[in-house]
């Protein structure tokens, strides 16, 4: 099966910095622009496995 992801604003925007900008920084703690983008890659993939299709939503809540 062939899983098709439409690139989001977000997605864009990851996609538009370079792979080794920090995009989160809490003390010893970074999270580079490449890194996250591949994590919400790996994110969708999984959405879609566990059977979420092309037009639902998800939230997805963080701490601040």
């Amino acid at each position: 099966m062939t899983i098709k992801f439409y690139h989001t604003p977000f997605l864009g925007a990851l996609l538009s910095l370079p792979e080794n900008t920090i995009v989160f920084s809490e003390g010893k703690q970074q999270l580079f622009a490449g890194a996250l983008y591949k994590n919400s890659i790996a994110l969708a993939h999984g959405l879609r496995e566990k059977g979420f299709q092309e037009k639902d939503r998800m939230v997805i809540i963080v701490p601040p």
